[in-house]
This record gives C-alpha cells, structure tokens and sequence, in this order.
C-alpha cells in the first residue's frame, strides 16, 4: 500500500488566527512592573479625596501617557471598583494591575498606591502632638474638605463636557453637582449629600437622552 507523500518544509497550510485570539485585551503600550509600581505611586503621592475627585488624573496618566487602558475600559473599571468590598481606589489599583501584569503587577498597583499616605501618617503620628489637630490644625481639616469638594465638582464638570452630555441632562447635572457642593459646604456630610445627588440624577436624567448624536444635530443617514 503506497502511502501519501509527505508535503515539503515549508508548504503545510497556515492557519488563519482570528486578530486578537492570542491577546483578547491587547494594549498599545507594554507594562513593565517597574513602570506600574511608578505610576501607582505618583498616583498615591498627587492625589487626595477618593477615587472618583481624582478621576481626571487617573485617566491622564493610565489613559493619554502610559497607553495602557483605553477610556471605556477605565470607566468600566471605576464603575467594577464600587463593588469590591474594599476602598474603591484600591480595588481600581488592583483592578488595573491585573489587567495589565497579572497578579504581581496587582500586588504592586495596590502597595505602590497606599505607600505614599502609609508614609505621611506615619510620620505625621511620630511628628505631630495629637492636640495640635483639636487646635491650631483644625481649620486646616476644614480646608482640605473643601478642597475635596471642589475637586468633584470640577471632575462633575469635566465628565459633563463629553459631547453625548448636552442639552437638559448637562443643565440638570450642572445644577445637581452645585447642589452637593453648596451642601456640602453648609455642613451637609458628603457622603449624604453624594448619595442624594447621585438619586435625583438617577430620576431626573433619562438614559435615553444620552444617546450619541440625539442631541448634538447628528444626522440619522437621510438627506436633509
């Protein structure tokens, strides 16, 4: 029984890989451990009063100059943050080192995030008498808060300039925001005035009236 010839080195048939199949997150920029643990830290070290005040930094640095999100992903990753039982910027810390480097690169995003204010209270607890903060340092926790307040009414703003954000729900999202922040300021805890702001836009704005080009004079493909 004669058997087939084997094909000549080099004329098996290729395989044709569906684009992706070997990297279903690809990203436009490798990470290093080393570029991780930098980032997270600079991160940890510029940043104050929560996750969501310094929103506009995180994306700048992990979106626009590491390359290594892209926005939708980060957005999603913000929102995944909320439901992991732990500080909402930790768990994005951990979220986004695991997408990027596995479970190393998300033991490095964690610690090289909390290093920088494990350091500070550290010091400000060997430095610092605790009578001063009852004293001459109390109003300056005051103005930290209200530093923080503004933070979130400015990335309020940023995040209502994006072009599907138009018409009324940008005028009552605007409205709300000053609302929180003039509550806040009044005396208001900000965690209730947040959560209060965050229900009257849930029934005051429309998910349909987001809609990319509903608002802004998108055609819809007929001639005008």
């Amino acid at each position: 029984m004669a058997f087939p010839a084997s094909p000549p080195p080099g004329s098996e048939p290729k395989v044709l890989e569906r684009p992706g199949a070997t990297d279903p997150n690809p990203r436009a920029t490798p990470a290093s451990l080393l570029s991780l643990a930098m980032s997270f830290f600079r991160l940890g070290s510029t940043t104050f009063g929560g996750v969501w005040a310094a929103a506009n930094v995180i994306e700048a640095e992990l979106v626009h100059r590491r390359k290594w999100l892209k926005a939708e992903d980060l957005q999603v990753m913000l929102l995944t943050a909320n439901l992991i039982p732990a500080p909402k910027f930790i768990g994005l810390g951990g979220l986004v080192g695991y997408r990027v480097r596995g479970w190393p690169g998300s033991i490095i995003a964690v610690l090289s995030l909390i290093a920088p204010g494990t350091i500070l209270v550290l010091l400000a607890v060997l430095l610092i008498p605790p009578e001063l903060l009852a004293g001459p340092l109390a109003p300056l926790r005051r103005a930290v808060g209200i530093a923080v307040v503004g933070l979130l009414f400015g990335n309020a703003y940023h995040q209502l300039k994006v072009p599907k954000v138009a018409g009324r729900p940008r005028a009552i999202g605007m409205c709300l925001a000053a609302l929180v922040t003039a509550a806040t300021l009044a005396g208001l805890p900000l965690i209730v005035a947040a959560v209060l702001g965050f229900a009257a836009g849930a029934v005051l704005i429309r998910e349909g009236e987001l809609k990319p080009g509903k608002v802004d004079g998108a055609t819809d493909g007929r001639a005008s």
